[in-house]
C-alpha cells in the first residue's frame, strides 16, 4: 500500500516565484508537527517553486527526513499544468460566488469554472503518483508531497480547496489506482 500525504504549501509572498511569508513558514511547522509528526515519512517529494521548496525544507527538519530521500520534481507543480494561466479568472470569480467564497472555493466549483485546467491538474497528478513514484519503485510506503493547491485536491473532487499547508491523504494499490481517503487538515483560511 503506497499513502500519498499531499500538503499545500504555506502562505507565499506576492510576485512570480515568492518566498513563503514568515507567517507561512510557521503555517508548515505547526501543521507538519500537528498533523503528521506521528507518521514515518519514507520520502518526500516537492515541486520546483520556491514555496514548494521551503515548505519541504522546513517538513523536513520537523519530520526528520533524511535529505537523500527529498526529491524535488516540475510534476508537482501548477505552472506547467495546461490552462494554468486561468487560474487567476478561477480565483476571481470564486471571490464572486453568489452563494458566498465557501462555494466558490470548491472543486467541483472550479471543475465548472474551468474543467480543462482541472482535468489537466488530475492528469499531472496521477503522472506524478504512476510515473514519477512507482516507475521508481516506490509502490509501498509513507510519501510527503508538496505541491500548490489545485494539484493537491485534483482527486479530491468532493470537497473544499484547502487553505495554507492544508493536507490530504490518497492511497495506492496494487492497482495503481490512488484514491482520495481523507481529508486531515483542512488548511490556515487567515486574511
Amino acid at each position: 500500500m503506497l499513502d500519498i500525504i499531499a500538503m499545500r504549501h504555506g502562505r507565499k509572498g506576492q510576485g512570480n516565484d515568492p518566498e513563503l511569508t514568515e507567517r507561512g513558514t510557521e503555517q508548515v511547522a505547526e501543521a507538519a508537527e500537528k498533523y503528521l509528526a506521528r507518521l514515518n515519512f519514507d520520502y518526500l517529494y516537492h515541486g520546483d517553486r520556491r514555496r514548494h521548496i521551503e515548505s519541504a525544507e522546513i517538513a523536513k527538519k520537523v519530520l526528520a527526513i533524511p535529505i537523500d530521500r527529498i526529491f524535488k520534481t516540475g510534476l508537482l507543480s501548477i505552472e506547467s499544468v495546461q490552462g494554468y494561466g486561468d487560474i487567476e479568472r478561477c480565483v476571481a470569480e470564486s471571490l464572486r460566488h453568489p452563494n458566498g467564497v465557501d462555494a466558490g472555493f470548491n472543486v467541483k466549483n472550479w471543475n465548472k469554472l474551468n474543467p480543462v485546467m482541472m482535468l489537466n491538474m488530475r492528469k499531472q497528478f496521477l503522472e506524478f503518483c504512476n510515473e514519477e513514484l512507482i516507475c521508481n519503485h516506490v509502490t509501498e510506503g509513507t510519501i510527503l508531497a508538496i505541491s500548490s493547491s489545485p494539484l493537491v485536491e485534483a482527486l479530491h473532487e468532493d470537497g473544499f480547496l484547502v487553505g495554507e499547508a492544508g493536507i490530504i491523504r490518497y492511497q495506492g494499490g496494487a492497482d495503481r489506482v490512488i484514491r482520495p481517503v481523507e481529508v486531515i487538515f483542512e488548511g490556515f483560511f487567515e486574511n
